[in-house]
């Protein structure tokens, strides 16, 4: 709640904007981790949830940096560029900072790797990549038109493609409740 607060605090209608859509993104996230996390060994649902809402926190000083530095963008595209090449490390190092532990503060370094590889039981970065994947589904990114099939986490969560979508269709009704929690 407090880091929902965080994205909410800008007293711009640029910035209020930019980050509501990013905080709506990672409630969506956050819930769907802690979905797809259930019952699997050595991940806990609430872990899997906070490492999902945090996974881009540092977009919050990044877009109140260009602001102070820049003002309100008249092209938006450079400031996502940034985000998008920032946001990892900035995000990570925030993590770290806070003392989490490095399963979540790594995730961020790791999401964008969608052909990660690694040895063990899965991990909240091959949660929140599934996750993800989900939440762009069909969209303007480039997570949104990746072939699932290909994407090693899915096998980590010991699912298809097709089972994370019957699984997140059968908790609907509880990812909507988790949203709303999350919301505030």
């Amino acid at each position: 709640l407090t880091v929902g607060a965080l994205f909410k605090s800008a007293n711009k209608r640029w910035i209020r904007h930019k980050l509501t859509g990013m905080w709506k993104r990672a409630i969506k996230v956050a819930a769907l981790s802690e979905v797809l996390s259930r019952g699997r060994s050595g991940l806990d649902p609430a872990e899997a949830m906070l490492a999902g809402l945090l996974h881009d926190v540092g977009i919050i000083p990044i877009v109140l940096l260009c602001d102070k530095k820049f003002g309100e963008p008249t092209h938006h595209k450079p400031l996502d560029e940034a985000i998008a090449l920032l946001s990892p490390h900035l995000t990570g190092w925030i993590l770290k900072q806070w003392h989490l532990s490095e399963a979540i503060s790594t995730v961020p370094y790791q999401i964008q790797d969608l052909k990660r590889s690694h040895e063990g039981n899965a991990d909240y970065t091959d949660v929140i990549q599934v996750a993800l994947l989900h939440t762009w589904r069909g969209k303007d990114h480039p997570f949104g038109n990746v072939a699932w099939h290909q994407v090693p986490a899915f096998e980590k969560l010991g699912l298809t493609p097709e089972e994370s979508i019957n699984a997140i269709k059968e908790s609907h009704k509880e990812i909507k409740e988790v949203m709303t929690i999350l919301k505030g």
